[in-house]
């Protein structure tokens, strides 16, 4: 039996722009040497989804790996040290289970959906002043969307989404594995935590309650069952899911849209589509390129010994594009019967906040598509890189003003 380290396996190079701008072309190309995996600079990637998604469920043998990634940068005792290692997304076992139930009652369905009027109005708000010009930058137009919304929801004043939304741009290097944004990053972490510890004080000091989820944490706070570090940090991965995914998958969708434009017409006309317009979109181009994970012992997969403390990147866009999950993977097919993906992740780290992404999308795309008709590119889009919370980070567009 070989050691994954033996194998003869086809490399990614993750610092490629080729690789930014279509990592699902690089792993059609290493799937078709007939691996299941692949190897890149800092350890492997599965490439289809059955792969993925036994990673993602190996919460027994595999670990997530914040502080395996603290250690290579040499960043301890740094800021970036203290918020990566006491994120929920960061913890294992007993310790990610007890701030999950914690948070847990916050994020029902029920819950979500209680916040979809206030969704359609923020949409509102953020496109009203732009739809008249029929041209955008796309991805910075609607980024304002969906962090209003979670601000709303957590208790932090709306006048300040905008310091916030710099903050959180920055704050999505610490997933790219490139050490040289530490200082930044220590910085960003920096001042959101000084504003957090604003945020607390002022609401302490205060002899009103809001029904918001900060004040459940206060109130956990002073019944022992949160510190106040672990309030900092889920507030800012609370803030940074519901920018960074739902703002770059508003804009993957608009990007398609701009390819497959007799899809766009029917999301603004067809009551049914735009939740299948979504769920494929989620499939074909998923905003999360990649979480990670990192073996505990020496494990056997697929006859093959992996050895313990190997790194392995988890790709929700190498799993979507599995030809063995999907007929025609590579074609963009809303009407499909049932896209097969896992976009929001398996396992006890399976995302908490998918029904609020849901909420948001399907309440942007409707009225999107109403109010912004026939979208064109109006110059080249630009990437993210797919080892983060990949997307556009720019997608310059033209489109017919319709109505909201």
């Amino acid at each position: 039996m070989m050691r994954l380290d033996e194998l003869s396996l086809p490399e990614i190079d993750i610092f490629d722009q080729a690789f930014a701008k279509d990592p699902h072309g690089t792993f059609h190309r290493a799937r078709e040497t007939g691996a299941w995996i692949a190897k890149y600079q800092f350890g492997y990637i599965p490439l289809d989804l059955e792969s993925v998604g036994y990673f993602y469920r190996a919460d027994d043998t595999c670990r997530t790996p914040n502080r395996d990634i603290v250690a290579s940068w040499k960043a301890e005792n740094t800021l970036f040290e203290r918020f990566f290692t006491t994120m929920m997304i960061g913890l294992n076992g007993e310790a990610h289970r007890r701030l999950r139930r914690i948070v847990a009652p916050a994020f029902t369905p029920r819950e979500a959906n209680g916040y979809r009027d206030l969704m359609r109005d923020g949409l509102r708000a953020t496109i009203e002043p732009w739809l008249s010009r029929g041209e955008c930058d796309f991805a910075a137009a609607i980024s304002r969307y969906p962090v209003c919304i979670i601000c709303e929801m957590v208790g932090i004043p709306r006048e300040d989404v905008q310091v916030f939304e710099d903050w959180l741009d920055k704050l999505e290097a610490s997933y790219a594995q490139d050490a040289a944004a530490l200082p930044e990053l220590d910085r960003v972490i920096g001042a959101m935590f000084g504003y957090i510890d604003g945020i607390l004080a002022t609401r302490r000091g205060s002899n009103t309650k809001p029904a918001d989820l900060l004040q459940t944490m206060l109130d956990l706070t002073e019944e022992g069952g949160l510190t106040d570090e672990e309030v900092r940090c889920m507030l800012v991965v609370l803030l940074g899911a519901g920018y960074d995914t739902t703002k770059n998958q508003l804009t993957s969708i608009l990007y398609l849209m701009t390819q497959h434009p007799h899809y766009w017409v029917r999301a603004a006309n067809q009551t049914d589509f735009p939740k299948k317009l979504i769920e494929e979109s989620l499939r074909y181009m998923s905003p999360i390129g990649a979480m990670h994970r990192v073996t505990n012992t020496d494990i056997i997969y697929r006859d093959v010994v992996i050895p313990a403390n190997t790194f392995i990147s988890l790709s929700q866009n190498a799993a979507g594009r599995d030809p063995g999950a999907n007929t025609n993977a590579e074609c963009f097919d809303p009407d499909r019967e049932r896209p097969v993906h896992i976009a929001f992740g398996q396992g006890q780290h399976f995302c908490l906040g998918q029904y609020i992404a849901r909420a948001l999308l399907e309440e942007a795309v409707p009225r999107l598509a109403k109010a912004m008709l026939d979208p064109k590119l109006a110059g080249d889009p630009t990437f993210r890189s797919p080892m983060g919370v990949w997307g556009l980070a720019t997608l310059p567009i033209s489109f017919s003003p319709g109505t909201l």
